[in-house]
């Protein structure tokens, strides 16, 4: 006999597996193992909540993400190259805040230094996209809750990185 999960807990995978990043409710169905009017039902609960945002809806295929997914637009982006963004930038955040008086960066400011380091140092392998402004890794994180992305998002230490001063 198997056990059912409860509400709670299926919304908990759900927003697990949103984790890795998008998803679209027939995956999650499977993944998630239960149906997909079920998964739907929590899906919109989420939504409502905030929790989640739907980035693709078109006949049968809809298309969800976390809303503190930290990837643009959703974009397919693995998890080691995801990690090593989100720590490049976690670090920037820190130093930067280490030599101006805990003043947090602007976002272009973040997007200036990370790209610059990014094209210094082709072994880091960071993705690049062009967007409104120019020349940006695909990363969106508010500067102020870079902690909680980190904790959600970072695996590990980037390998063979020297320590960023």
């Amino acid at each position: 006999m198997t056990n059912r999960k409860n509400a709670e807990q299926i919304k908990e995978d759900i927003l697990f597996k949103l984790k890795d990043g998008p998803s679209s409710i027939k995956k999650l169905s499977e993944s998630v193992e239960s149906t997909w009017a079920t998964i739907n039902t929590y899906l919109e609960e989420l939504k409502s909540k905030g929790k989640v945002r739907e980035l693709l809806s078109g006949g049968n295929l809809r298309v969800f993400v976390r809303t503190d997914y930290p990837v643009f637009y959703g974009l397919p982006l693995d998890k080691e190259k995801r990690n090593n963004c989100v720590y490049l930038i976690s670090k920037i955040i820190e130093i930067w805040k280490e030599k101006h008086n805990d003043e947090i960066p602007s976002k272009t400011t973040i997007q200036k230094i990370a790209v610059e380091i990014a094209e210094r140092n082709p072994q880091f392998n960071l993705p690049i996209v062009r967007f409104h402004y120019g020349k940006v890794l695909p990363i969106i994180i508010e500067p102020a809750n870079i902690s909680e992305v980190v904790k959600e998002y970072v695996l590990e230490i980037p390998k063979n990185w020297r320590e960023l001063t």
